[in-house]
């Protein structure tokens, strides 16, 4: 009954599997390995590591499977805490990701997509966006100068500089939410400046959006 899927000759009941994916993609603020092993009685911290990073797996693949389409909305952000070695800011620990965020005719949003940029240049912009959108779907960015070569690729570029943070959130209302809910939901998962990491927990968050809620992962 479990063969082929992640639950293969595990030992630990399926409703605590089944809880497991709850917490974790119904929990906004997320939350820690540490807290899923005490809510569900699970003895063993290696039992607990090795489901989540199954569950995590499971959430990236399915992610594989589709495209972005319709108005996309996209936009850069960075992840983690700047410190010095005097406790102090600075960039070393800081990510750049990519979030897009598809939309309907009606202004709706559908479905997100978020990648960690080892670089947030032209190239990345233009892969990421062959990789991750249908062809000839229209892109809506800030005045970011790595994105005007999408329209390169054959994408319908609605892009708008000097707005101020209000007209911002406005103009890309979708993609800033998702970007506000994804830190707010690492605050309980991340430890910062572990890029692996990041990148698995940025496999989590997949929507449909609940507007009310913020992201919901999905298997």
């Amino acid at each position: 009954m479990t063969a082929g899927t992640i639950f293969h000759k595990t030992r630990t009941p399926l409703r605590i599997w089944f809880w497991l994916v709850l917490l974790m993609s119904q929990n906004k603020h997320g939350v820690s390995m540490l807290e899923a092993q005490r809510m569900l009685g699970i003895r063993s911290y290696k039992t607990v590591w090795t489901m989540c990073h199954k569950i995590r797996t499971a959430m990236r693949h399915r992610d594989g499977r589709y495209k972005l389409a319709g108005l996309v909305e996209l936009d850069d952000a960075s992840f983690g805490h700047k410190f010095k070695s005097d406790g102090k800011r600075n960039g070393a620990t800081e990510k750049a990701v990519r979030v897009m965020v598809s939309t309907t005719s009606e202004g709706k949003p559908k479905f997100t997509k978020m990648e960690v940029a080892g670089y947030a240049g032209v190239l990345h912009a233009q892969k990421m966006a062959r990789d991750q959108i249908e062809p000839q779907q229209v892109i809506r960015t800030d005045g970011g100068n790595s994105f005007p070569a999408l329209k390169e690729l054959g994408f319908e570029h609605d892009r708008h500089v000097g707005m101020t943070p209000k007209q911002m959130d406005r103009f890309l209302p979708w993609v800033h939410t998702v970007i506000a809910n994804a830190k707010r939901f690492m605050l309980g998962t991340h430890h910062p400046g572990i890029t692996e990491v990041l990148a698995a927990i940025l496999g989590r968050i997949r929507l449909p959006i609940q507007p009310a809620v913020g992201c919901r992962a999905t298997l």
